[in-house]
């Protein structure tokens, strides 16, 4: 089995995506560490933003006499921060499948690593399956943890 058969398998496995472009997916794991293009870093600006917008909806919905600073506070920084998202990567274990040339020794808990991966996963599924389809999956791995 190669690398895009076990990415593959483990995208449909843990987020329940069977994608049909699997070069978006892979993107969102290829650190830039491999100084090449493509890599995560667009993919992890897009969905930083893509989460960010998820979260701040969730509560917008979940608290309707909420003001724009209780807003802010209750999303504030625990649940949008690269932080909580690094702990949700690290529990799902990404970072065993990113390509990263000299793999730092904690690899598997660095926080910038994982949330940059998680970030650039869900950026990855934005372009491939729209705002709907990743809102649904963030509903299952993101909110949960909120």
């Amino acid at each position: 089995m190669n690398t895009q058969d076990n990415l593959q398998d483990y995208l449909n496995g843990i987020f329940e995506l069977s994608p049909q472009e699997i070069k978006l997916y892979e993107e969102a794991f290829i650190h830039s560490s491999n100084n090449s293009l493509p890599n995560n870093q667009r993919l992890a600006f897009l969905g930083d933003s893509v989460l960010r917008l998820i979260i701040r909806e969730h509560f917008f919905k979940k608290k309707p006499g909420s003001d724009k600073g209780e807003l802010t506070q209750i999303c504030g920084e625990d649940k949008e921060s690269n932080k909580n998202f690094a702990n949700i990567a690290i529990e799902h274990g990404l970072a065993k499948y990113m390509d990263i040339k000299n793999r730092p020794h904690d690899y598997e808990t660095n926080k910038t690593l994982n949330a940059e991966v998680l970030e650039a996963l869900f950026g990855a599924m934005y372009l491939n399956r729209g705002f709907e389809e990743t809102k649904r999956i963030a509903k299952k791995y993101i909110l949960t943890n909120l």
